[in-house]
């Protein structure tokens, strides 16, 4: 299979999607401290917003993980409280050889004039002979031999002076080899000359079974949209992505998707508890528009997006919201997706249809708006397109990535003080709509019409493309490392994976539309989401019919 096309984008001069952090030189916050006193109708005037502001180049450049882009360093890995190892930029290292080499050019030309005047020493003595010094023992014959000698010395000198400089070059030599290489477009003609390094395992395609179970899982289903709010009819019954509490997975949170400008205030987030083979509404948090994502940040926070608006709620012992902080508004259109950092929770990536991704630290922009202060706490990369999804590397804290509807991937360094090239990889397809990772150098793109294409990120490339049976538009790919299982998400049902390092098998498939007596709903516009209840082999699904479903899937 070919493989397309691949930027390597480390020339920031002509290329700006790169991170800036106007006031902290990287993002290694405080833990997070909410309290009450923050009140949900909290906002400030176009005046007082925030203008993060375009990512500088990246200077300072780092080594990525070992199995991230196929580095030989087993010493490599990034730990989110550390700088790594440190690599000189290549413009640096290139200024300095070009310095040494006219320092060596200097030491040459010095090093001809005195053999020159060695040679001539050697052969015209002072008193006037042609064969060399005399032995008559004269005060002329001492002084020749003493120039003489400090000549050979100084001539040593200046060879153990080359010999320094000349292993100098040789060290940057190689230490330019291990950097990333410089900026580099390539087709689908010449992408075949991004080979890995040797020592980096190569990847191979999976062995693919997609002759999966129509499933009757262990299912405990509800209408949530009608428990929560009765037979009402004025709003839709579509339900955002369903997010399970990391402290109580009996706890789980979705929001409704009612877009009308005229009905959005009827927008809610429901907060549903399971109960043995009971699910029942435990509260619901009214919202001013429609959710587009949400996710917890731990037991007692929440962080959602509306519309194109950021908020973070708290939690408290009950599982209602004590209060809301809704932030300053970045975006300036609609978010379509939000992720929270798992090595870092007090930092947020999301992205949307202002092709923009914003990565925010969370804890410092609430200490702001307590103090009424007009700080920048938040960091722009534009990818100038409609970014579908966002994400964090599931090991190294400080590498995010990204998507783009019309096919792009990005995978970048949000630090602003260190540098890694970002890679731009273009997939020559339209409508990516989703990634996720499978491990620390393995994810799986989703596409608009059923397919799933896997990238490695150590060669850089494609490894191979696959068509989910059952999915004619693919919106969302969930992974659970711990069961290894992933579900595919979208329009018209969901699909169940699981998965080893030579195998994806398709485990079972489920229309939720089928059971929900929907036939009043066109299929083209029914879509599912959802999320694994984490080490319990179950999986949470929603849809746009206002169900919440629980499947077990561990017969």
């Amino acid at each position: 299979m070919s493989s397309h096309g691949l930027d390597e984008v480390d020339d920031m001069d002509d290329h700006q999607s790169h991170l800036e952090h106007p006031h902290h030189s990287h993002l290694s916050p405080p833990p997070l401290h909410l309290h009450p006193s923050h009140s949900p109708n909290h906002h400030q005037s176009p005046d007082d917003h925030h203008h993060a502001q375009i990512f500088p180049p990246l200077s300072g450049m780092e080594e990525l993980p070992l199995d991230v882009f196929g580095s030989t360093n087993p010493g490599s890995n990034v730990n989110p409280g550390s700088h790594g190892p440190h690599f000189t930029h290549p413009a640096l290292i290139m200024q300095l050889q070009q310095q040494q080499q006219q320092q060596l050019q200097m030491l040459h030309q010095q090093q001809q004039q005195m053999q020159m005047q060695l040679q001539q020493q050697q052969l015209i003595h002072p008193t006037g002979n042609t064969m060399g010094p005399s032995t008559g023992g004269t005060n002329s014959d001492l002084e020749y031999d003493s120039n003489n000698a400090t000549a050979r010395m100084q001539l040593q000198q200046l060879q153990q002076l080359q010999q320094q400089i000349q292993q100098q070059l040789l060290l940057q030599q190689q230490q330019q080899q291990q950097l990333p290489p410089p900026i580099t477009t390539l087709s689908s003609s010449t992408s075949t000359t991004l080979q890995s390094p040797s020592t980096v395992q190569q990847p191979h395609p999976y062995n693919i079974n997609t002759e999966g179970k129509s499933s009757k899982l262990g299912t405990l289903s509800v209408n949530l949209f009608k428990m929560a709010f009765g037979q009402r009819s004025d709003i839709i019954p579509a339900l955002s992505k369903p997010a399970f509490c990391p402290s109580n997975d009996n706890i789980v949170v979705c929001g409704t998707e009612e877009q009308d400008a005229f009905k959005k205030n009827g927008n809610h987030l429901i907060f549903a508890a399971i109960e043995d083979d009971n699910i029942s509404v435990r509260f619901t948090y009214p919202l001013t528009e429609h959710v587009r994502d949400l996710q917890w940040i731990d037991g007692g926070h929440m962080v959602f997006a509306i519309n194109h608006k950021l908020g973070l709620a708290r939690i408290n012992s009950e599982y209602t919201v004590d209060d809301v902080v809704m932030f300053p508004e970045f975006h300036k259109d609609a978010i379509r997706e939000i992720c929270v950092s798992t090595g870092n929770t007090n930092l947020v990536i999301s992205g949307g249809f202002d092709g923009n991704v914003f990565v925010t630290d969370i804890s410092r922009l609430v200490d702001d708006i307590k103090k009424n202060e007009k700080k920048s706490e938040n960091s722009l990369y534009p990818c100038k397109d409609v970014v579908g999804s966002v994400s964090w590397h599931p090991e190294d804290a400080y590498l995010a990535s990204c998507t783009t509807d019309t096919g792009t991937l990005h995978i970048f360094d949000i630090r602003t003080d260190k540098r890694r090239p970002a890679i731009v990889y273009d997939t020559s397809k339209k409508e990516l709509y989703c990634h996720a990772y499978q491990n620390s150098h393995t994810m799986l793109l989703g596409f608009g019409d059923g397919s799933i294409q896997v990238f490695d990120t150590r060669t850089k490339r494609s490894v191979m493309t696959f068509q989910d049976p059952y999915q004619r538009q693919i919106g969302e790919i969930r992974f659970d490392p711990l069961t290894k299982h992933f579900a595919v998400f979208g329009v018209p049902e969901f699909t169940l994976w699981n998965y080893d390092d030579a195998n994806i098998n398709l485990f079972a498939h489920h229309q939720l539309a089928a059971d929900n007596a929907a036939s009043h709903l066109n299929s083209n516009f029914y879509k599912t989401s959802g999320d694994f209840r984490r080490g319990t082999r179950t999986l949470g699904v929603t849809d746009s019919c206002g169900t919440f479903t629980l499947y077990d899937f561990n017969s």
